[in-house]
C-alpha cells in the first residue's frame, strides 16, 4: 500500500518551473535516495511530500493519519524550542539546572511521553496493591500487559543505544539541550526522529556532522527500520547501503532506479546507451524516409506514397520538438498530436531539420573537469619527522615519520576532532606544529584548498577572477569556466553570489591556472553535488600531480586514494 501517491506534480516560482509533470508513489518499507544537482528542487519536493507546500500543478495524496518526521539542515534551534518535551526534568538535572530547560536525555525520552505517562500510572497503582480489590488488580494487570506490549520495558535502553550510536557519551547526557552546538543539535534531532519512528522518515543530508563510525551505525539503524524512508544525501556509500531505490531529480524530470547507488550508476549508463542507440536508429530512419521522398515525390506512380511519408516525417519532427526523440515510439503521443493537423514541410526543410537533430544533452551529459599537466617535482615532495601536532599545550596526534610520494593521492581519515585538518595545517603552513620538522622539495608548488575558502574577492566576477589568475582574455576565461561547470552567463556571476558547491568549483578552477604540482585538499567534496563529485574524482585520478587530501566521503576516498593514513588514538599510521 502506498503512503503517498503523486500525479502530474509541478512546482513553479514566478515564471520559472523547477519541475513539472512528475509522478511517484512511496510504499511502506521503501527506502528512497533522492539525488540531483544543487537547485533542481529537491527541498521543494520534500516540502510537498511533507505537506508544507502546495504544488503549482497536480496532486500529492497521503494516506490518512500519516505520521511524517523530517530532519532539516537548518532551523535546529526552532526545532529544539518547539519539539514536545517531558512534563518535568529528570532528577539527574537537579533543581538549578532544570531552569535551563530539558537535558539531552530528557529531549530523547520525550519521544516516549505516552509510555512514560503509562509507566507513572502503573507505579501509582503499585503503591496501593497491598489492599487492592479484584477490579483494581485486574486494571493493574491490563495496564502492565499494555505497557509491555508497547515496548515499555525497552524504551530506556533503546534511547541510550541511540544516544551512544550517534556519538553522545554517557557523561554528556545530562547536558542542557540549549547548550548543544549546531552539529550536536542536528544529531539530537536525528536521534529524536529515530526514537519517534514515524511511518515516513524524511532526512536531508543526515550524514553531515557524523564521522565514519557513526555513519556505519546509522546505516544499520535505517536499514532495519520497517517504516518508509526518503533521504537526500551526497554520500554515495551511504546510499548504497541504505537505499532500495534511487530518485534522480533534474532538468524538470524525475527518473526512478531500483536498488542502491551502484545499481543506479549501472542502470543510468544502460539508459544512456539505450537512448543513444534509439536516437541513431530514429535519425537513420528519418533520413532514409527523406531519401525515398526525394527520389519519388515527382513520380506519378509513387508520389502519393511519397507525400504520405513526407506528412509522417513532418509529424515525427513535431513530436521530437515537443517531446523528444524517444516519444516517436509512443503511439499515444502521436494520437495526442493529431497527425492530420500537422503542417507538412517541404522535403528540403524536412531534410535540414533531420540533419540538425542532436542527442539531448540532459540524457548524455556528464560533468568534465580538468587540471593542466603538473610540473616536475622530487620523488619525496615532503618529509616530516618526529611530528606532534595540536594547539598550544593540547597535542592531538603524533607521527614518527610521514612522507608524501610524487604522483600519489594520499588520503587522511579519522573521526571528528582527531586532528586531520590540524595535520594539513602543520604540513602546509607550519602552524599547529608543536614538535618535529617538515621539509618540502624546493620545486613543490602547493595549491591549498581549505574548508574556509575566504581568499576570493566576493565582489569580483568569475570571468575576471579567472582572467587574472591565468592572464587570459574573455574567450579563454569563459572556456575555462565552462570546463568547471560555469557555462554561458554563469561566467558573469559575482563570487559572493555562489553557493557552497559553486565556490568549491571556482577554487578548483583557479587551481587549474596556477601551475600547482601538489594539491592539498581539505574536504574537497563538501557542498558538491554527486555529478561534480564523480567528475572531481575522475579529474584527480587522471592528473599526474600529487594529491594530499582529507575527506569523510568514503566512496571518494576508496575511488581516489592510492594510499591512506588513519589518525586513531592520537597516532598517525598507514592503513593497510
Amino acid at each position: 500500500m502506498s503512503l503517498i501517491h503523486a500525479e502530474d506534480l509541478g512546482i513553479s516560482f514566478g515564471s520559472s518551473d523547477l519541475f513539472r509533470g512528475i509522478g511517484f508513489s512511496i510504499a511502506r518499507g521503501e527506502r528512497i535516495g533522492l539525488i540531483g544537482p544543487n537547485g533542481c528542487g529537491k527541498t521543494s519536493l520534500l516540502r510537498v511530500i511533507a505537506g508544507e507546500l502546495e504544488p503549482t500543478w497536480g496532486s500529492c495524496a497521503r494516506v490518512r493519519g500519516l505520521r511524517t518526521g523530517w530532519l532539516r539542515q537548518e532551523g535546529m534551534a526552532a526545532w529544539l524550542a518547539g519539539v514536545p518535551q517531558l512534563a518535568a526534568p529528570s532528577p539527574a538535572m537537579g533543581t538549578p539546572e532544570a531552569a535551563r530547560g530539558p537535558n539531552l536525555l530528557d529531549l530523547m525520552l520525550g519521544a516516549f511521553s505516552g509510555l512514560m505517562a503509562q509507566e507513572a500510572r502503573i507505579r501509582s497503582l503499585e503503591e496501593g496493591l497491598g489492599g487492592a480489590s479484584t477490579s483494581e488488580l485486574s486494571r493493574y494487570g491490563t495496564e502492565l500487559d499494555a505497557f509491555e506490549r508497547e515496548g515499555g520495558y525497552r524504551y530506556r535502553d533503546r534511547t541510550e543505544r541511540v544516544l551512544s550510536g550517534l556519538g553522545f557519551k554517557a557523561e554528556r547526557w545530562d547536558m542542557p539541550a540549549s547548550t548543544l552546538s549546531g552539529g550536536e543539535a542536528i544529531r539530537a534531532a536525528l536521534g529524536r526522529l529515530l526514537l519517534e519512528d514515524p511511518a515516513l522518515l524524511v532526512l536531508d543530508e543526515p550524514t553531515n556532522h557524523l564521522d565514519a563510525g557513526t555513519i556505519g551505525w546509522l546505516e544499520d539503524e535505517l536499514a532495519s527500520r520497517e517504516g518508509a524512508l526518503l533521504v537526500v544525501s551526497h554520500d554515495r556509500r551511504f546510499l548504497d547501503r541504505v537505499a532500495t531505490s534511487i530518485w534522480e531529480l533534474g532538468n524538470g524530470r524525475l527518473e526512478e532506479y531500483r536498488g542502491g547507488y551502484s545499481d543506479y550508476l549501472r542502470q543510468r549508463n544502460e539508459r544512456r546507451l539505450a537512448y543513444l542507440r534509439l536516437f541513431s536508429e530514429e535519425k537513420e530512419r528519418l533520413l532514409a524516409d527523406a531519401d525515398f521522398v526525394t527520389a519519388n515525390i515527382a513520380r506519378a506512380t509513387t508520389s502519393a506514397r511519397a507525400f504520405g511519408l513526407l506528412r509522417r516525417i513532418s509529424s515525427d519532427l513535431e513530436v521530437v520538438d515537443r517531446h523528444g526523440i524517444e516519444a516517436l515510439r509512443s503511439g499515444k503521443v502521436l494520437l495526442e498530436l493529431g497527425v492530420g493537423r500537422v503542417h507538412v514541410l517541404s522535403i528540403s526543410e524536412a531534410r535540414r531539420r533531420i540533419n540538425a537533430l542532436e542527442p539531448d544533452e540532459t540524457k548524455t551529459r556528464t560533468a568534465r573537469l580538468a587540471l593542466p599537466p603538473a610540473s616536475p617535482c622530487g620523488d619525496r615532495p615532503v618529509i616530516a619527522r618526529h611530528l606532534v601536532i595540536g594547539h598550544e599545550d593540547c597535542p592531538l596526534a603524533m607521527a614518527e615519520r610521514l612522507e608524501l610520494r610524487q604522483g600519489e593521492r594520499l588520503a587522511i581519515i579519522g573521526p571528528n576532532g582527531c586532528g586531520k585538518t590540524t595535520l594539513l595545517k602543520a604540513l602546509v603552513e607550519g602552524s599547529c606544529l608543536l614538535e618535529g620538522t617538515v621539509e618540502w622539495d624546493s620545486r613543490a608548488r602547493i595549491g591549498w584548498f581549505d574548508q574556509v575558502r575566504q581568499g576570493t574577492d566576493p565582489k569580483k566576477r568569475l570571468i575576471d577572477l579567472v582572467g587574472e589568475a591565468g592572464d587570459l582574455g574573455e574567450r579563454e576565461a569563459r572556456s575555462v569556466l565552462a570546463r568547471w561547470a560555469f557555462p554561458g552567463e554563469a561566467a558573469f556571476k559575482k563570487a559572493g553570489e555562489l553557493s557552497g558547491g559553486e565556490k568549491a568549483r571556482l577554487e578548483l578552477a583557479l587551481f587549474s591556472l596556477r601551475g600547482n604540482n601538489i594539491l592539498v585538499l581539505d574536504e574537497p567534496t563538501n557542498h558538491l553535488d554527486l555529478a561534480t563529485r564523480e567528475a572531481l574524482q575522475e579529474c584527480l585520478t587522471a592528473w599526474p600531480g600529487t594529491v594530499l587530501f582529507v575527506s569523510h566521503d568514503r566512496w571518494f576516498v576508496e575511488a581516489t586514494a592510492t594510499r591512506i593514513l588513519a589518525i586513531e588514538d592520537g597516532v598517525v599510521s598507514e592503513k593497510r
